[in-house]
């Protein structure tokens, strides 16, 4: 789908305030799609939520043809559940449930040369309700074996 399509569907399903952030997606989420890396790792930080220790300990992603196949601690390099892995469309996707769903705050940043979210920030007007994940080292595997 293409970017207009997106930002039209957007303006259907999101209220004004959101456009900028939708539109801002549906760029974003283009840009990495059209750098057809399908291969990469990265490490991901969960962080300013009440979640069990496992999910708040940074971890190194590995994803292959588009699905987390490996997620170890960094720390001790040990294998984690798959499960608590993200692949950088599933972090499209909770921008994008962020956005539907109006979260008081959000912040994202986005890397400037492939599009994919390096921090992800967001919260309601319920204290202690945000969360915040962080993604550094992000390294495309295979023919773009290259360190963003």
């Amino acid at each position: 789908m293409g970017a207009a399509m997106a930002l039209f569907l957007s303006s259907c399903l999101f209220g004004p305030r959101s456009l900028d952030e939708a539109a801002e997606l549906a760029d974003r989420r283009q840009e990495w799609r059209e750098a057809g890396i399908r291969n990469y790792s990265f490490t991901q930080t969960l962080s300013g939520c009440f979640c069990p220790p496992d999910a708040t300990q940074p971890m190194r992603i590995r994803v292959r043809d588009g699905r987390v196949v490996e997620v170890r601690s960094v720390e001790t390099t040990s294998l984690l559940n798959v499960a608590e892995g993200h692949t950088v469309e599933q972090l499209f996707d909770k921008i994008q449930t962020a956005i539907a769903g109006e979260a008081d705050h959000m912040a994202v940043d986005y890397a400037p040369d492939l599009g994919y979210p390096r921090r992800i920030s967001v919260s309601d007007n319920v204290p202690d309700s945000g969360s915040t994940w962080t993604i550094t080292d992000f390294a495309a595997e295979g023919d773009r074996n290259k360190e963003y």
